[in-house]
Parts: C-alpha cells; structure tokens; sequence
C-alpha cells in the first residue's frame, strides 16, 4: 500500500508540475496575445492615418484642378474681355465711316439733282 501511496503521490506532483507548466504557458499566451493586440491597434491606427492623408491627397488634387481651371477660365474671359473691347472699337470706327459715307452720298444726290434741274 505504501507503493501506491508514493506512486499516487508522484503521479500528483507530475500532474502539480504539469498544471504549473500550462498556467505558464498559458500566462505566456495572454501575453502574448495583449502584445499581438497592441500591435494590431497600432496598425488599424496607421491604416486610418494613411486613409485620411490620401483623402486630404485627393482633396489636394481636386483643388489644384478646380483652381487651374478658374485660371484658364478667367485667361479666357480676359481675353474675351480684351476681344469685346476691340469690335466695340471695330464697330465704333464702322459706324463713323458709315454716317461719313452716308453724308456723301447724300451730297452726291443732291449734286445730281442740281445737274439735272439745271440741265
């Protein structure tokens, strides 16, 4: 009997030194595992940041187009603007040299009907 007691004794304390060994490793695996945790928090975190740089990017994109285009737009309307004024001009000129060419030939007429009045 005493036989079983020190086999029953050893097998206890080999079943002690097991559960010592997996409350190790178990402790190991939590810590393991808030490491792993931490890490992964810390790359969600990088991923949102590099998401919200390449929105601010794109937004950066989108302005500088929405802006070189109001460049080349207000270029066109200045030179619109610049074209207006020269037929305003163009126009001016004309209409002078209509009403001066209008005025000749009403004196040619009148000239006209002079001769053939006197004739």
């Amino acid at each position: 009997m005493r036989k079983e007691l020190i086999a029953e004794l050893d097998q206890d304390e080999k079943d002690q030194q097991n559960t010592s060994r997996l409350v190790q490793e178990h402790k190991k695996l939590l810590e393991e595992n808030k490491s792993l945790s931490t890490y992964y928090q810390k790359c969600k975190k990088q991923l949102e940041l590099i998401r919200v740089q390449q929105q601010k990017r794109q937004g950066t994109k989108e302005l500088i187009a929405e802006l070189d285009q109001d460049e080349k737009d207000q270029q066109n309307t200045s030179r619109l603007v610049q074209e207006h004024k020269k037929l305003l001009e163009e126009n001016k000129s004309l209409s002078t040299y209509y009403q001066k060419c209008k005025k000749q030939l009403e004196l040619i007429r009148v000239q006209q009907q002079k001769r053939q009045g006197t004739s």
